[in-house]
């Protein structure tokens, strides 16, 4: 929009100034610089998510996670987070075993629940629960960040993570159906005492 009115603006003036003929071709130009300004902005976005999950990738999530931690510092209710590491259990089994190409699928899979959220089953009642930042650390490594949450409760996150991981019906080519589980491990941070190496 802003550069729309910018648009606008330049060519009065040109318009004003040299003429309408130049002016014209003036705002072509603008409109072509746009679109190569628009062009290279998506393709920053698309280089922040992983082409294969669809999640952040790891510099792109630490940039989150260091913001959501100012945020929460300057918070009057919790000064608390959690941090929940999940790993594959034994991708580099699958890889070896059926190809890099169902290991994909094994990991786009996984990134459609990370991404869409999942229910949380407390005592009798369902809680919705979505991660506040989630990110592909590395290879089958994926990091959570859970803001306002303890490690009580990130454990109860974790389970009905494992329990979904678990539940999925994967197809290789050859029809046969992977067992997919994972680890997750927890750490619950006070984040007056947090340290960019906690994440690092």
């Amino acid at each position: 929009e802003y550069v729309n009115q910018l648009g606008g603006i330049f060519y009065h003036q040109l318009f004003t100034t040299i003429g309408e003929e130049d002016a014209i071709f003036m705002q072509k130009e603008l409109v072509d610089i746009r679109k190569q300004l628009q062009d290279i902005q998506h393709r920053l976005e698309t280089f922040r998510y992983d082409h294969i999950t669809g999640l952040l990738r790891r510099d792109a999530a630490m940039e989150l996670f260091e913001k959501s931690f100012d945020r929460i510092k300057r918070s009057k209710k919790w000064a608390v987070a959690s941090i929940v590491m999940v790993d594959i259990d034994y991708f580099k089994k699958i890889n070896d075993t059926h190809g890099h190409g169902e290991g994909d699928k094994v990991l786009q899979a996984i990134g459609n629940i990370f991404k869409n959220g999942w229910i949380s089953d407390i005592g009798n009642e369902y809680h919705p629960r979505k991660a506040d930042c989630v990110c592909r650390w590395g290879g089958e490594e994926f990091l959570f960040l859970l803001e306002e949450t303890d490690a009580s409760w990130a454990r109860i996150f974790a389970e009905n993570l494992r329990k979904l991981v678990e539940a999925l019906n994967i197809v290789t080519s050859t029809g046969k159906t992977l067992l997919v589980t994972i680890t997750a491990g927890i750490k619950e941070v006070k984040t007056e005492d947090f340290l960019e190496t906690d994440l690092r």
